[in-house]
């Protein structure tokens, strides 16, 4: 905005509130000094509100209103819509949190003393607490959790300020006391058996219980009421392990043993913790259950020598018999089908038993989407007797049927059950598996709206793979949903969202958006049968309609997507797999022009689409160390489609980690669109080049927040701005009319590279810091070929630099990236065929750069969630 305005708003309204209901009438009145021209405006609305309650005194909202000016405008945003206006917005609304009346607040908890130990954690266990504040934690380590380690050190914390609708938490004198003897309990538990509290403080001391006074507090300042608590300990000196050792493992494999070995998180002369010996002991259990020993028990024995300050520690295992599976029950399913869950859950009698495979079949039984629970555990023994007991009367035996599934009942609780193994290899024993569930909603349905930057193009796209796109659009839109998740008693799940949008270009920080956005509608429908042919696979289909502006060109077109077939993973997820039948109808719905070299074709194909997916990162959101391939391939055949062609995208990343948490990451990507032949109507001198570019679905592209940042979403490579004619019907033509022209942007390829370099730098647990290199190429034939060969230029990298800010949330790390194109790094060597730079003077057949504030500065900036790569 040039010139930047001040603008003042306020704003009186009327209505009536029902729960989360609101809606009524508001009168508005805008007031802006730095306009020259008209400075006050006034208007009313009618506007109808939908809240919730997202913490105790924080209220999210959205609200839809119409508006309609009262008087002439200010010059904006009225201005082109005839003096009314229709607006959806999202908003939040805090009241500010008070202390409770006769209480005190506490203000501020401080632990002196704590050298050796990190006070956060012991402030972590304790009943009395602080207001929480808006700091920064200078350490990667993040806010402690009572009784999870580390317990050492200290955070380095800023504070800056308590947020008003933060609660108040109440001083209590009995909690207090109780708090004292908790902090010498923790210190013992973490081997300091002489820590004691020596000195206590409250201030003001008219908060304790023996001085109470609250006859003045609040009158006329909450300050008054708050209260400063600090205790002061004496550490001493840790008790220190002086031996350790594991019996009962001499009968165990001595691979078996090395990995017990490896869970030990001691080391003789180390502080002895409580913590960490739990841990130890849970972990070894874990690689007993991993290895087929689902009885398995792992005791321990800790002796301390309090005058020596020395501790013995003895951990016993008992690993008993290997297990295999036995049989597998199914409890709590209602009216869902147990046959499907069983088949799902993929757990075969007789193979070995492990606890990961267990933790596997609750993913895969979870991602039904049908249960608010799933439990899947080995029965104890005590449990079998009992069950076996009761089948000692003849009359509540269940029925038996070999290798078949039997559906019995014990007192009240459904079991559907699947027979175990019918012979044991010698030396095992069979345990048998209860699966607990829980059926959700089936039926759920949703409205709300939001706003979508970037990666628009995969609203709806079922395969997911490596090479989706960034899109050149940007959009604030609806969407309401309805979903069922077992259809047909299959537990089929269906899905439909319909999404209307009001599209602009992208990106929000490097073009002005247009005036009158245009309008889009997205609709998707889904199918997803679970357990089809074999246990793991499920047959998706999906269909996308998509009426809009093309993400790149911003032709206006009504294109229809969609695919069926299986797909399925494996390797406990890691792996994926997947092969459809790919449909793509495109109709362009804009008035074209006469000339059939400038007019945009309508195309359909249908392609097969195979993909193939290996992930070894440590945390796909957040990766630290590890890797990740992907490959897919696209094939079709006239007269099934428009071309004869094959397309192939592969990729491959990779994590490598450093000290103090750094990251070095890479990525490097390869494409290619082979066109054998074409339909004859797709002429070969048109100037959107379907002919050799493929189904525009597929084209290949570069530049944007996943891909070069340097380069705006579709402007890397040869991606050009080409000006057609302006539709004319041909009375106008022959009256004489002007032809005009407009400019399109042509951005696919047939041959893509891409490379990046990060070096993630976190400076606390949730921000970090990112500086990067990426670079890339498309390429395709020129205009008129025939052929769809193009080469690979690897001496043209368009190099971009940068740097980017991360915060972590659930959902990933909120990005922000900052990238520089350097001219002079655009190609290396000899002359450079990428097309020139567009100018004011020259526009036509030229590239159409980026820049922020000045042509001087080629750069995009990038807001999106998730890492590049």
């Amino acid at each position: 905005i040039d010139p930047v305005d001040v603008v003042v708003e306020a704003a009186i309204a009327a209505g009536l509130r029902a729960d989360n209901f609101f809606g009524g009438v508001r009168l508005r009145a805008i007031f802006s000094p730095t306009l020259a021209t008209e400075t006050f405006q006034t208007s009313a609305e009618g506007f109808f509100r939908v809240t919730g309650m997202i913490a105790d005194s924080v209220e999210l909202f959205g609200e839809a209103r119409l508006n309609v000016a009262l008087d002439p405008n200010l010059g904006f945003g009225f201005a082109e819509l005839g003096h009314w206006g229709a607006f959806l917005s999202i908003g939040a609304a805090a009241t500010p949190a008070e202390i409770e009346d006769g209480r005190y607040g506490v203000e501020n908890l401080t632990i002196h003393g704590a050298e050796q130990m990190d006070a956060e954690a012991i402030a972590a266990c304790l009943g009395t607490r602080d207001r929480s504040t808006f700091n920064v934690d200078i350490g990667l380590r993040g806010a402690p959790s009572c009784g999870e380690p580390p317990f050492d050190g200290s955070h380095l914390i800023v504070d800056f300020w308590h947020w008003p609708w933060t609660e108040w938490p109440l001083y209590d004198e009995s909690v207090f006391e109780r708090d004292l003897e908790r902090i010498e309990r923790w210190y013992r538990a973490r081997g300091y058996l002489d820590a004691r509290v020596v000195d206590t403080e409250v201030d003001p001391p008219a908060a304790t219980g023996t001085d109470r006074d609250v006859e003045g507090c609040g009158a006329g300042d909450e300050s008054d009421c708050t209260v400063d608590v600090s205790v002061t300990v004496e550490e001493g000196e840790p008790v220190r392990i002086a031996r350790m050792s594991i019996r009962g493992i001499d009968v165990l494999p001595e691979g078996m043993r090395e990995q017990l070995r490896a869970q030990l998180r001691f080391s003789r002369d180390d502080r002895f913790d409580e913590a960490l010996y739990e841990l130890t002991k849970r972990d070894m259990l874990r690689v007993l259950a991993d290895a087929g020993y689902a009885h398995a028990r792992v005791d321990g024995e800790v002796k301390l020598n309090r005058g020596r300050r020395e501790a013995y520690i003895v951990f016993i295992v008992d690993a008993d018999l290997p297990n295999v599976v036995g049989r597998v029950c199914v409890t709590g399913y209602d009216n869902l089908p147990p046959d499907t869950l069983l088949a799902v859950a993929d757990l075969a009698p007789g193979e070995t038993f492990s606890l990961a495979a267990l933790e596997e079949s609750q993913r895969a039984l979870y991602a039904l989407g049908a249960f608010s629970s799933v439990e899947i555990r080995p029965e104890d023994r005590e449990e079998n007797e009992e069950v076996e007991g009761a089948g000692d009367d003849a009359s509540s035996e269940p029925p038996v049927v070999d290798a078949e599934d039997v559906d019995v009942q014990i007192g009240d609780t459904d079991r559907f059950c699947q027979d175990g193994p019918a012979q044991v290899e010698e030396g095992h024993e069979p345990v048998d598996i209860e699966i607990r569930v829980a059926p959700g909603r089936a039926f759920r349905y949703g409205f709300g709206g939001g706003f979508q930057a970037g990666q628009a193009i995969t609203f709806g796209t079922a395969t997911n793979f490596a090479g989706q796109q960034d899109a050149a659009q940007w959009d604030i839109h609806l969407s309401a949903t309805l979903e069922h998740r077992n259809l047909f008693d299959r537990l089929i799940r269906w899905r439909f969202e319909l999404r209307p949008r009001l599209i602009f270009e992208m990106p929000v920080f490097n073009f002005t958006p247009a005036q009158n956005p245009p309008f889009g509608i997205q609709a998707v429908t889904s199918f997803r049968w679970p357990a089809f042919l074999e246990p793991r696979t499920n047959l998706l289909f999906q269909l996308r309609e998509d009426l809009g502006p093309m993400p790149f060109t911003g032709f206006f077109r009504s294109e229809l997507d969609g695919v069926l077939g299986p797909e399925r993973t494996w390797l406990d997820g890691r792996l994926y797999t997947a092969a459809f039948i790919h449909g793509n109808w495109f109709f362009p719905t804009d008035v074209q022009p006469i000339d059939p070299t400038q007019r945009l074709p309508e195309t359909g194909s249908l392609w097969l689409e195979e993909v193939v997916r290996l992930d070894l990162r440590d945390d796909p959101r957040n990766p630290r160390a590890g890797a990740y391939f992907a490959v897919t391939s696209q094939q079709s055949v006239q007269p099934l489609s428009s071309w004869d062609m094959i397309a192939v995208n592969a990729e491959a990343r990779g994590y490598v980690p450093l000290p103090f948490g750094i990251v070095l990451a890479g990525r490097f990507e390869i494409g290619v669109m082979h066109i054998e032949s074409y339909d004859q109507s797709l002429l070969a001198d048109n100037v959107y080049q379907l002919n050799v570019l493929g189904p525009t679905l597929l084209h290949l592209r570069g530049g944007g927040a996943s891909s070069n940042r340097g380069y705006l979403p579709g402007l890397l490579g040869d991606a050009v701005q080409r000006y057609v004619n302006t539709p004319r019907s041909r009375a106008d033509l022959e009256r004489g009319l002007d032809i005009q022209q407009r400019p399109v942007r042509i951005s696919g390829g047939t041959r893509s590279w891409e490379a990046s370099l990060e070096l993630r730098v976190p400076i606390t647990a949730a921000f970090g810091v990112v500086l990067f290199g990426d670079a890339g190429d498309v390429s395709r034939p020129p205009l008129g070929s025939t052929s769809s060969d193009a080469p690979f230029r690897f001496d043209h990298p368009q190099v971009s630099v940068g740097l980017g800010i991360r915060y972590r949330t659930i959902v990933g790390p909120l990005r922000l990236d900052l990238a520089w194109a350097p001219p002079e790094l655009r190609s290396f060597g000899g002359d450079s065929s990428l097309p020139p730079t567009c100018t004011a003077d020259s526009a036509n057949e030229c590239n159409p750069r980026n820049y922020l504030f000045t042509r001087e500065f080629p750069a995009a900036v990038h807001i999106t969630i998730g890492e590049a790569f």
